[in-house]
């Protein structure tokens, strides 16, 4: 994953997601995740999280995985949100959708899939 891919993501997910009041950066990139973070009203709080590579022990996980926020620090690791490389990351102003008791996403608001990829055509909202 490249900074630059991750910069257009952002950029894509203000166009999408962003207002006078509310906006989302780049806080940090380490080796396995790169952090984003929301702004509202001035405070900051992390949005999700975004794989860099493969973490070792989470094969599970892959380059590209958007990621919930388990805490400030760390990204929940159980199951990812989609990949925005792959065009089937889905996503809510308040980070990426949440997981239902079955695993299925859940949608609460205003809902965006492939903010820099297109998904394919074969696939239907749910079913990523």
């Amino acid at each position: 994953m490249t900074k630059a891919k991750l910069q257009e993501y952002v950029k894509a997910l203000n166009e999408a997601h962003g207002n006078e009041n509310r906006s989302y950066e780049i806080a940090s990139i380490g080796r396995t995740y790169a952090k984003i973070v929301m702004i509202s009203y001035g405070s900051r709080s992390a949005w999700g999280f975004i794989a860099m590579t493969t973490p070792k022990g989470k094969e599970h996980i892959h380059e590209g995985d958007l990621l919930k926020s388990a805490s400030w620090k760390a990204p929940a690791t159980n199951r990812a949100r989609g990949n925005i490389l792959k065009g089937t990351d889905m996503t809510e102003w308040t980070g990426p959708t949440y997981l239902n008791s079955h695993g299925n996403y859940t949608p609460h608001g205003q809902l965006y899939v492939g903010l820099i990829a297109k998904p394919s055509v074969e696939r239907s909202l749910f079913s990523i």
